[in-house]
């Protein structure tokens, strides 16, 4: 379900970005049920410190974080459902936490 959604990558990180596909939920083996990408900056030029992950977490980071769901086995993004946005939280809190 859901419609294509386009990023605007440039907009959100204006010095580029890299991002990671997270298959599973952090820390474990078990695969999550639609695919999960997490875009950061790229870490080219200075970020400014990424005031939410510091309020959340106490932890410095710089630059934006970006959390986008796929459609399974596709580029096209979906958008995230209420239901989701919570396990969203929780998927991207537990990746945080692991790289911080």
């Amino acid at each position: 379900g859901g419609d294509y959604l386009d990023l605007n990558l440039p907009l959100l990180f204006p010095n580029g970005c890299m991002s990671l596909r997270i298959p599973n939920v952090p820390g474990t083996n078990i695969p999550l049920p639609s695919g999960w990408r997490i875009y950061v900056e790229s870490g080219r030029y200075p970020a400014p410190p990424n005031e939410a992950v510091m309020t959340r977490f106490n932890k410095r980071w710089n630059g934006n974080i970006l959390m986008v769901k796929h459609r399974r086995n596709s580029d096209y993004v979906n958008y995230v459902t209420r239901k989701e946005d919570d396990f969203a939280h929780v998927i991207l809190s537990l990746w945080v936490l692991r790289l911080l």
